[in-house]
């Protein structure tokens, strides 16, 4: 009977923190660098006469998150193009150095290493969910290649809002 009562004990404790694991994902999305891939429409090279261009990540990976995923393409066809991605950055570091290959729609081949540097604040969010990191003052450091240039449109991640953060503009 005691042994029943502990393993009760021991059950309701799994639920529990399951529970509060749950909520805690629910109150405080994976802050996510969202980036779109843009190509110039004229040789003027402006911002303006730019149109989203597609591509297909075939390699990818982070210095020091080799281990964890940290992009996110289509959920549906991982081979599909796409005009966008989701990065993740390291919480442990304030940079986070990427590498993609793949190719763009028209079959031109990339290798692209950036390094997106940035501040981290920690926000205490419950005894429970303990700390968010808190990401500001994006910026990226060359060098980069196979893309002509790279903007920081957002500067800092908020969770909440889905927004475009970064833009790569690949070489005509």
């Amino acid at each position: 009977m005691k042994f029943l009562h502990w393993l009760m004990l021991f059950v309701s404790a799994l639920l529990f923190t399951a529970c509060v694991n749950q909520e805690c994902e629910a109150l405080r999305p994976e802050p996510e660098l969202n980036i779109a891939f843009k190509k110039y429409t004229d040789a003027t090279r402006s911002r303006q006469k730019s149109a989203d261009t597609l591509i297909n990540i075939t390699r990818s990976y982070a210095v020091g998150l080799e281990n964890k995923p940290f992009l996110t393409l289509s959920p549906e066809n991982p081979d599909s193009l796409s005009k966008t991605a989701v990065l993740r950055l390291n919480p442990e570091a304030d940079s986070t150095i990427f590498h993609l290959q793949g190719k763009a729609a028209d079959k031109t081949p990339f290798d692209l290493s950036f390094t997106v540097t940035y501040n981290r604040q920690y926000e205490f969010i419950s005894q429970a969910c303990g700390f968010e990191v808190k990401y500001t003052n994006l910026a990226v450091k060359e060098p980069y290649t196979n893309f002509d240039n790279i903007l920081v449109i957002v500067p800092e991640i908020d969770p909440i809002r889905n927004e475009i953060h970064i833009q790569l503009y690949l070489v005509p």
